[in-house]
């Protein structure tokens, strides 16, 4: 029988230990028999190389179905995944994962600077280092106005991430400029990052879930690990989600304005 875009001779290729590295079902895992085992998560997507490979970057719904071993949890990704194919649900969202200290800022802010006279807000995390070199903190800084530390080695306090103290009101402010951004309707909201720091802020939170409910195209580092937002962003249809890698990192500039130009139009 044959199949459309030639997936028939690739069934094989989304079955068990042989499943194609660009979409990885994470807390998975196959034993000696080649099953998969486990309850699938978000698909960690690698980007995009050319436009056939974006095309064929997602099986079709009946590649999954017949490649799972859990068909309630396939049927429910593959219709998922073949509404957001047939633009019922076009991803408004970009989520860019990766190991710490893999380029995502640098990425982030390389982006800004290429989407020119768009009407961006949004937020960079940079690190604070001692004269010797050694991380001591970080610091939020707006594509308006200064910044400011919202953690450091020396902070007191109880609320901790590692050896970082950190400064709940410094972080609700990082909840101010994604209000800002949904005040004034701008075209893109850069973010960086949704992680544990931020989470620890109320504000923060609540603000980040309003800005993705509101259909305003957003690109944001998320942290790889982490429960409550971090987790919920990863699960929702309305985002897409790419792993960051040394490998990978120094052509996703283009990659990420590319698709968002085909998502929201308007070269940047």
């Amino acid at each position: 029988m044959h199949h459309p875009s030639g997936w028939g001779s690739q069934i094989g290729r989304y079955s068990g230990a042989e499943r194609e590295p660009g979409v990885l079902f994470q807390n998975q895992s196959v034993d000696r028999k080649g099953l998969t085992r486990g309850r699938p998560d978000r698909d960690v997507r690698s980007p995009p190389h050319s436009a056939i490979d974006e095309a064929q970057a997602t099986p079709p719904a009946w590649v999954l179905w017949i490649s799972s071993c859990h068909p309630y949890d396939y049927l429910l990704k593959s219709l998922r995944l073949a509404m957001e194919d047939s633009n019922l649900i076009p991803p408004h969202h970009l989520l860019l994962t990766g190991s710490p200290g893999v380029g995502k800022t640098t990425l982030l802010r390389r982006l800004a600077e290429r989407l020119g006279d768009r009407r961006v807000d949004g937020f960079l995390t940079e690190e604070i280092r001692s004269t010797a070199g050694r991380r001591l903190g970080f610091r939020a800084v707006p594509f308006e106005g200064e910044g400011w530390t919202i953690s450091h080695v020396d902070f007191p306090g109880s609320a901790r991430v590692g050896r970082y103290g950190v400064d709940l009101p410094a972080v609700d402010r990082l909840g101010e400029v994604l209000e800002r951004a949904l005040r004034d309707r701008v075209e893109v909201c850069l973010v960086d990052e949704i992680g544990k720091m931020e989470c620890l802020s109320e504000r923060f939170v609540r603000s980040m879930k309003r800005l993705l409910d509101s259909g305003i195209p957003t690109i944001a580092t998320v942290s790889a690990r982490g429960t409550g937002l971090i987790a919920e962003v990863k699960q929702r249809p309305d985002s897409e989600l790419w792993q960051v890698t040394v490998a990978n990192r120094d052509g996703l500039v283009g990659q990420v304005a590319r698709w968002l130009e085909r998502r929201h139009g308007r070269p940047p």
